[in-house]
């Protein structure tokens, strides 16, 4: 619930109020309000967590939080939504953009609302949760503040004059610093890319991230999910690292 936040929100308030840590696998709590929760959680000397949140178990918030500890992100950019993949690298095959929609539903990849991923709003909902979490930005962003285009518009015509170009069309996510390093800028949106590139070469239920950063130069990865249980994992993953760090 895009609007509340509700029921997982409020739940979560009187959980970490009552001094239990938290792990998310709902983005809406975060996105509404994830300034709000981190204070809570910090009042109430409570952990919380939301690996799971983002890109099932690609772990794009662990590696960012602690393995780039130390740098500033110079820009961040990936392929976050599985189903808007899926969706164009099968309208590339020469099937319907329905048909893929309806195999993205039966394996349980594509959200309750396919809207949200169509439209790109789960990307941005990623993104985010992401620029929240790992950019030193001194106020969180909202939803809001993301410029976002879906995919409804691209057409099959639209994939074949970019391969033969040599470039492929997919969904990216990018938060991109100004050249005065004062701010960032936050996009979602079909984007042409070389398709021997890192983001081309992620095709069908493929997500993946590449963090172009100070001190560590650039840093990619990318996982292919074809379920629900990575993210599930994530949760898993979560819970032992609390317990593993003595955590409340």
């Amino acid at each position: 619930n895009l609007n509340d936040g509700n029921p997982g929100l409020q739940c979560a308030r009187i959980s970490i109020a009552r001094g239990a840590n938290v792990v998310f696998a709902n983005k809406a709590p975060l996105v509404l309000d994830y300034k709000g929760l981190h204070d809570l959680a910090i009042e109430q000397k409570v952990e919380i967590a939301f690996s799971a949140t983002v890109c099932g178990g690609l772990p794009v918030i662990n590696v960012g939080q602690r393995d780039l500890v130390g740098a500033d992100f110079v820009s961040i950019k990936g392929i976050f939504n599985s189903t808007t993949n899926y969706i164009l690298s099968q309208m590339e095959l020469g099937n319907s953009r329905e048909h893929a929609l309806a195999e993205a539903q039966k394996t349980g990849i594509a959200e309750a609302d396919p809207h949200l991923d169509v439209a790109g709003i789960d990307t941005a909902n990623k993104l985010v949760i992401i620029a929240n979490s790992l950019l030193k930005i001194d106020t969180p962003i909202r939803l809001e503040q993301v410029v976002i285009c879906g995919i409804e518009k691209i057409s099959k015509q639209d994939l074949d004059s970019a391969k033969a170009e040599g470039y492929t069309i997919k969904l990216v996510a990018s938060a991109t610093m100004d050249k005065n390093m004062k701010k960032y800028s936050y996009t979602v949106a079909p984007e042409r890319v070389e398709i021997d590139s890192f983001l081309g070469r992620a095709s069908n239920t493929d997500m993946c991230i590449c963090f172009e950063t100070d001190i560590y130069e650039t840093i990619s990865m990318k996982t292919n999910e074809t379920g629900v249980f990575p993210t599930s994992a994530a949760v898993l993953r979560d819970i032992l690292n609390m317990k593993r760090f003595k955590l409340k």
